[in-house]
């Protein structure tokens, strides 16, 4: 055997022993590593046809699958030289700097042979035109069967050039086709195969936008190229690629910043208003280096990052996270990437949220410090539209976030929800349309249950109202009462507003709907404590949250009442009673008094001996009252038709003609006394006073108690209550309805009040509220003489 042979023999077995021992990493590999190279076997022979591409021109690059059987893919570049040949049946390299060879073929090449192991290369010699067609058969399973093969190769490439096969070189071509034909995993292949044609497609407008040395990519017939690249004035290094598919109306945006070592990039589409960027897939490599880096996909950067100087991890997986050239590339990518937002966050409608999201969820010390670095960028730009129309950044100014995301359960956000928190002005949430788009950039949910537990648990309403900015809470809060019925929870502690204001837990509360107003009164003067227990005027509760708390009833009340009365009297005497006691008994008279109910069923004993409520005063005036009705021979009958005729009292009371002192006081204690005439005129000063409290509440002069309840309670008389002035400080309030257009005194606590020096005159007519003063109670009844009568007699007699 002599020296050549020698070295031949050689060179066959170390290409075999080399070959089967990569195929053998292969085939022994993890199902999940042979998924993963699969995969890789189109950017394989990208990447290799980018290399065939002669100085200063383009390539094409063609890829055809049959759907079964055979898979082609070709490229219009440089052809082989019989450096590439040998290395590509040999797997040997002549490479021996860190720099790329053109058309070397390595491991890389060999992971395709798992798609197939029988590959057929058409193509030509570059230097010669000389055309070959070479046979590639991996399939074998010892290393001798792999040696006959590599054999058979080296015979093929020792005799190109002495074939007649030229050809023109217009039509040259390099193509390598894959049989599938009686593979035993022929489905996986086929999986793998549309695979990899589905990421091409993916990444093609990257692809084509980063690497100029492509002019086209053809798949399965789908023609792609680069329509226009356009530079933007106003944001520098920037362009606008469009890449369009051949046959059909579809548009491709891409806008590119390049910074010095590498750019970035976001895809977008025109829309009706302008620019919007779009969604990049989860599936797309964030790291490109010239081609995507199959593996980067859930990498911590929020767009497209390419650079051809990355230092890349084995097999193009990723990038050495501790070099320093890596980490210097990531610094510019963050500057170029902050100059993007910054200079989009001018314009509402470019749905910047899908350049804000990438996968937060790191696994190493560096991507979560770069996705921190990242997230601070994101976080300090007026870039979310909110429910108030305006632009604003997540975190205010001490770094909180300002912007939250309603949630309920784990479905997206319903309108009705988003529309209960949008009513509250202190909050800011992203606008309806965008919401989900930003709930896990923002990554600040707040759900009712946070609400019931932050802003209203322990609270009052009059806090409430502030964290409002309004007083339109009640109305409110009757909405985010029928949102919690209507999701049907149980898990959410609710709470509402006792009489006092005060938020409680529902279980503590009682219902007193259908109470008799004049009744309840009643029950809590005698207690006091159960205001605590029962629901803020207005609040409205849900029909389920009924079915939770205990219901009181007319008969409970007036049993309760009649109890507590009945025990008093039996204490109690007449010329000892307290104030308080005189002043329940009175109210359960005046209760009596009104026949709007049938108290008889409900105070069967108390009804009937009601006369043991009134005072020993009352009955000593009942009883001169008696003396008086026999003196005049007149019956009670007559005395109630007087008294029962409202018409007749008002005549006479507004007579023109002078009446005496005494018939006037007469006819007032007549008209005061008639059920009908006093009910009518309750109604209207009950309004009044609820008027006047409303508009005193809303003015900044004056500071009332919190609530109409509490002002109730406080009251001097009937119709004088107290209330402080900015200007005069504490004040007597008289308030008194003017339908009509006139006023009518009836009490004397009213005459006192306006005898003092602090006091103020209010009326409503149902329309206005307003001041009366001296000079407009003068104006409106022309009076110009004021009878003073014996104003001085006092004075005079002490001189």
């Amino acid at each position: 055997m002599d020296d050549q042979q020698i070295k031949d023999d050689l060179l066959k077995t170390g290409a075999a022993t080399k070959i089967y021992h990569e195929l053998n990493k292969l085939r022994k590999s993890s199902p999940e590593e042979q998924e993963h190279f699969r995969k890789r076997w189109v950017w394989e022979l990208v990447q290799n046809a980018t290399d065939c591409c002669r100085p200063g021109e383009t390539i094409d690059i063609d890829v055809n699958f049959d759907g079964q059987s055979l898979l082609s893919f070709s490229h219009n570049g440089k052809g082989f030289n019989k450096e590439n040949l040998w290395s590509i049946v040999t797997q040997f390299s002549s490479k021996v700097s860190e720099e790329s060879s053109t058309g070397q073929f390595g491991t890389g090449f060999i992971s395709t042979t798992l798609i197939s192991p029988n590959i057929v290369i058409d193509s030509f010699l570059e230097n010669t035109n000389q055309g070959f067609s070479l046979k590639l058969n991996r399939s074998g399973q010892s290393m001798e069967e792999l040696r006959q093969s590599i054999d058979e190769n080296i015979r093929v490439i020792e005799n190109i050039e002495n074939t007649a096969n030229k050809l023109p070189f217009s039509l040259n071509l390099t193509k390598f086709s894959y049989n599938l034909i009686n593979l035993h995993d022929k489905e996986k292949s086929i999986e793998a195969i549309n695979d990899g044609i589905k990421s091409l497609e993916n990444h093609v407008i990257y692809l084509l936008s980063f690497n100029e040395k492509i002019s086209s990519i053809k798949c399965n017939g789908k023609k792609y190229t680069v329509k226009s690249r356009n530079s933007i004035e106003e944001l520098p290094n920037a362009v606008f690629v469009e890449i369009i598919e051949e046959g059909s109306r579809a548009e491709n945006f891409l806008i590119i910043v390049n910074f010095e070592n590498g750019s970035i990039a976001a895809p977008f589409c025109k829309g009706e208003k302008g620019l919007n960027f779009l969604k990049i897939s989860p599936t797309m490599s964030r790291l490109f280096c010239n081609f995507p880096l199959i593996g980067t996909e859930k990498y911590p950067f929020p767009i497209i990052l390419n650079s051809e100087n990355f230092g890349v991890e084995m097999d193009r997986n990723g990038i050495f996270e501790t070099d320093s050239e890596n980490t210097e590339i990531i610094k510019e990518a963050l500057q170029s990437y902050e100059g993007v937002l910054q200079f989009f966050a001018k314009y509402s409608l470019t749905e910047i949220f899908n350049i804000c999201n990438f996968e937060r969820n790191q696994s190493t010390e560096y991507k979560r410090n770069l996705r921190k670095k990242i997230d601070n960028i994101i976080f300090n730009k007026n870039i979310v539209l909110t429910n108030k129309g305006e632009m604003s950044t997540i975190l205010d100014s001490n770094g909180k976030k300002q912007v939250v995301v309603p949630r309920e359960g784990t479905g997206d956000i319903e309108k009705r929800l988003w529309t209960l928190f949008s009513i509250i002005p202190s909050i800011k949430i992203p606008a309806f349309e965008i919401i989900e788009e930003w709930r896990t950039i923002i990554n600040n949910d707040v759900t009712v249950s946070d609400i019931n537990r932050n802003y209203l648990e322990n609270k009052t309403v009059e806090a409430v109202k502030n964290w409002f900015g309004n007083s339109e809470v009640i109305d409110w809060l009757n909405s985010y009462y029928e949102y919690i019925e209507s999701i049907e929870t149980t898990h959410i502690n609710i709470v509402f507003p006792n009489y006092a204001g005060i938020f409680r837990n529902l279980k503590d509360m009682v219902l007193v709907d259908n109470v008799i107003p004049d009744l309840l009164n009643v029950y809590l003067m005698i207690c006091p404590e159960l205001k605590n227990c029962i629901i803020y005027t207005g609040v409205v509760i849900p029909s389920n949250m009924r079915k939770r708390m205990t219901e009181y009833t007319n008969e409970q009340v007036a049993n309760f009442v009649a109890d507590f009365i009945h025990a008093s009297l039996s204490k109690e005497k007449k010329e000892n009673r307290t104030p308080e006691t005189e002043k329940i008994f009175n109210q359960m008279l005046e209760l009596f008094s009104k026949k709007t109910h049938d108290w008889n069923i409900l105070f069967p004993s108390l009804y009937s001996d009601r006369s043991k409520l009134r005072s020993q005063q009352f009955n000593e005036d009942l009883n001169q009252l008696g003396d008086t009705l026999s003196e005049k021979n007149l019956t009670v009958e007559s005395v109630k038709s007087i008294i029962s005729n409202e018409n007749l009292l008002n005549v006479l009371l507004t007579s023109p003609t002078e009446l005496s002192e005494e018939i006037v006081d007469q006819l007032q204690h007549i008209s005061k006394n008639s059920f009908y005439a006093k009910q009518k005129v309750e109604k209207l000063i009950q309004r009044s006073i609820r008027n006047v409290y409303d508009f005193l509440s809303e003015n900044p002069r004056y500071k009332v108690p919190n609530t109409f309840e509490e002002w109730e309670a406080e009251k001097i008389s009937h119709t004088v209550f107290k209330a402080t002035s900015d200007e005069h400080g504490d004040l007597l309030i008289v308030i008194r309805p003017s339908d009509g257009e006139k006023i009518i005194f009836y009490e004397d606590q009213e005459l006192s009040a306006l005898d003092s020096n602090d006091y103020e005159l209010w009326t409503d007519n149902g329309k206005k509220v307003r001041q009366l003063t001296l000079g407009d109670i003068l104006k409106t009844t022309n009076i110009t003489v004021i009878p003073l009568r014996d104003l001085f007699l006092e004075g005079i007699s002490a001189s």
